[in-house]
């Protein structure tokens, strides 16, 4: 009597573990406001790369402005700000467009 039990437990054990290795091989749509995020970082980060070569360049001919080298430290900031930012926090852009900054400045304005 005692091993037909332990054998009806061990097969719930075992479908139990299957059911569970199943749930993690379900394939789930992606989430869209992640894909959102994750093209904005893109672009943010070939934005920040691209003015951080010329900033490189600038500097090659120009060794010693000190002006060009702290635009390259914070150039080199917002790039780690890219590319280690969490995707579970709501993110800052870099690079907000026009169409917002003007929107928030009549709003600040009194009517």
């Amino acid at each position: 009597m005692r091993s037909t039990s332990m054998c009806g437990l061990l097969v719930s054990l075992r479908e139990a573990r299957k059911r569970t290795v199943d749930s993690r091989l379900i394939v789930t749509k992606p989430c869209p406001t992640l894909l959102i995020l994750y093209y904005l970082l893109t672009l943010e980060q070939k934005k920040v790369t691209r003015k951080l070569r010329q900033i490189t360049t600038q500097l090659a001919a120009q060794p010693t402005d000190p002006a060009l080298t702290s635009q390259k430290r914070a150039l080199e900031i917002d790039l780690a700000y890219t590319l280690h930012y969490p995707l579970f926090f709501k993110y800052i852009s870099l690079f907000p467009s026009a169409s917002t900054s003007s929107e928030e400045g009549a709003e600040n304005q009194p009517s």
